[in-house]
Parts: structure tokens; sequence; C-alpha cells
């Protein structure tokens, strides 16, 4: 039987094994529960790239179901269109990015209180205070008896 070791080596494929849950989905839920409690004792912010975790279809479905969605949503069109939302549960959000033909880039869960791409840059929020101030001078005299 000295050929059979070498069976180990060879990729094997299970047949509807992407329409099974895996496990690593369960796994990924109780991670992202020790990571929400985390921001909340101590404001530790923390992301994980789905894209770099074994997920089947049922275990990204399962995980969907599972998160659900919030009462909050943004599109970007930066780059590329990315869809923001947060889960059904507060402090978690789902970042998905896409390229200009429409494949996901990236797929990322954040723990967090606000996504870092929602965030409006230092640098824009000189150059809008600037700009507005400039505006203030153009804007119209309020009506006398208003």
């Amino acid at each position: 039987m000295a050929g059979v070791s070498g069976l180990a080596n060879i990729g094997v494929r299970v047949d509807g094994a992407d329409e099974r849950l895996s496990g690593n989905a369960h796994a990924l839920i109780h991670e992202l529960a020790t990571r929400l409690a985390k921001l909340d004792a101590e404001g530790i912010e923390d992301a994980i790239d789905l894209r770099g975790i074994p997920l089947s279809k049922a275990d990204l479905q399962m995980l969907e179901d599972f998160l659900g969605t919030g009462e909050i949503e943004a599109r970007i069109d930066a780059l590329g269109p990315t869809r923001v939302y947060e889960t059904s549960y507060s402090g978690i959000w789902r970042a998905t990015y896409y390229n200009e033909d429409g494949k996901v880039v990236a797929d990322v869960l954040e723990v967090t209180r606000r996504p870092e791409i929602l965030a409006t840059p230092r640098g824009d929020v000189a150059d809008a205070s600037r700009a507005l101030h400039e505006a203030l001078g153009s804007l119209p005299a309020p009506s006398p008896g208003a």
C-alpha cells in the first residue's frame, strides 16, 4: 500500500458541497459576537474579509439571513460602486465593493460604530468649510418683515 499515501495530496471536490453548510458561517457568527462585545466594552473596531474565508453558497445565505439588514444603507460611487449596510445587529456592517465591471473585489464585515468609507475625510471637510464660507457672500438677503 505504498502508493496510497500519495492520495492525500490529490484535491477532492464533493459534488453539492457548495449547497451544504460547512460550519464556517457558524464559526464566523460566533467570532462576530466576540468582536461586537469588544467594540462595546473596549471600543475595538475590527473587520473580516469574507473573501478570505471558505464559505459555501449555503454558508453565505445562512450568514445573510442570520445577520439580516438594519435601518441604514449607503451606496457609494468611487472607483466602482460600493454597497454598505448595517446588519440587524447595530455595529456590524457589511461593505461590498465592486469594480467597474460589476465584479466583487471585496466583501467585508466591519465591526464598528461607523464604517470608514462613510466618514468624511479631513481634507474634504476643510475644503467644504472654505467653500461654504465663500458661498455665504452670495446668499440672498432676508426679505423685510419675514
